[in-house]
């Protein structure tokens, strides 16, 4: 099994709850520190267990959809 980084190559991301910074990265569209700065803020909830982080999927796919929405209101005007 894998543990942590981008899946590989032509692999899907999980459907487990949780998710590495890799994942949410490829999920997302974002950098690591993206993603790492996302957690610092509280947008999405995540552990950091020694070197790799562990995300709640929950929380990246709700970050997804409000940087989408945010995307589409700015692109209204």
């Amino acid at each position: 099994a894998r543990t942590g980084g981008a899946p590989a190559r032509g692999t899907r991301l999980t459907t487990e709850e949780i998710v590495t910074v890799g994942e949410a990265m490829l999920m997302l569209g974002i950098t690591r520190q993206a993603v790492i700065n996302a957690v610092h803020s509280g947008k999405v909830h995540g552990e950091q267990h020694g070197k790799l982080w562990i995300l709640a999927r929950e929380d990246v796919v709700r970050y997804r959809e409000l940087r989408q929405e945010r995307r589409e209101r700015r692109d209204e005007r």
